[in-house]
C-alpha cells in the first residue's frame, strides 16, 4: 500500500515528501528505497535542547510548512494519520524546510469512506476519531498538528502520552474543550486561537 501511495505522490514533483525510486523483495520481506534527504527528523532536534520553545514566529513557520505538505497529500485525497515529530524531518532551519516521511499509515479517505478495521497513529498525537474507530476524515491530521504546535513552544504533551489516560482524556469533546481552555492560559491570542481550532 505505501507503495501506490509513492508512487501516486511522486507525480506531485514535491520535496515535501520522499521520492520512491524502486522496490524489491528481500528474504520476504518488502525493501523500498527512497532518494537520500539530508536532514534530522524533528523529535531528535526538540528532544536535546528544543529551539523552538517560547518562540512563536519560528513555531507558525514550521507549522505553516507542515500545513503546506499536508495541503500537496489532500489534492490526491490522502491523510498522512500518523503525523508526529519523528515522521517530520527537518532539512533546514533558516530558512525553515521540512520533509514529511513514514506513509505507511497513509490513506485516501475517499477510497475507504474513512473506515479503518484497526487503530493506526501513536499515542500523544493521534486523533480522537481514529482512537475510538470512528470515520477519519480530512482533517483528521489537523488534530495531530494541534499536538504538535503545542509541544513545540511548551515541551509538554497537552494531553499526555499514557495510553490509557490519553483516551480517557480525549473521549469526549466536552474533556478536550476543558482540558484545551485550561492549557492554553499562557499563550498568546494567535497561537490560543490556531491550537484551539485545530483541537476543538
Amino acid at each position: 500500500k505505501e507503495i501506490n501511495v509513492l508512487t501516486n505522490i511522486k507525480i506531485l514533483d514535491t520535496n515535501f515528501f520522499p521520492k520512491i525510486q524502486c522496490s524489491f523483495k528481500l528474504n520476504e520481506c518488502k525493501v523500498i528505497c527512497y532518494n537520500y534527504i539530508d536532514g534530522t527528523d524533528l523529535q531528535n532536534i526538540i528532544s536535546h535542547e528544543n529551539p523552538f520553545q517560547y518562540k512563536e514566529k519560528d513555531v507558525l513557520h514550521l507549522s505553516y510548512q507542515i500545513l503546506l505538505g499536508l495541503k500537496k497529500l489532500l489534492t490526491l485525497n490522502y491523510v498522512h494519520l500518523d503525523l508526529k515529530p519523528e515522521n517530520i524531518l527537518v532539512c533546514c532551519l533558516n530558512p525553515i524546510k521540512i520533509a514529511i516521511i513514514d506513509l505507511s499509515f497513509t490513506a485516501n479517505f475517499k477510497e475507504t469512506n474513512g473506515i479503518k478495521d484497526k487503530i493506526q497513529g501513536t499515542i500523544g498525537y493521534i486523533s480522537p476519531e481514529m482512537l475510538l474507530y470512528k470515520k477519519f476524515t480530512k482533517n483528521t491530521d489537523i488534530w495531530s498538528l494541534g499536538v504538535i504546535i503545542y509541544l513545540l513552544y511548551t515541551s509538554t504533551f497537552i494531553f499526555g502520552i499514557e495510553e490509557e489516560s490519553y483516551t480517557n482524556k480525549i473521549e469526549f469533546s466536552e474533556n478536550v474543550s476543558y482540558l484545551v481552555n485550561a492549557s492554553l492560559n499562557n499563550l498568546s491570542s494567535e497561537l490560543d486561537n490556531i491550537i484551539t481550532k485545530c483541537l476543538v
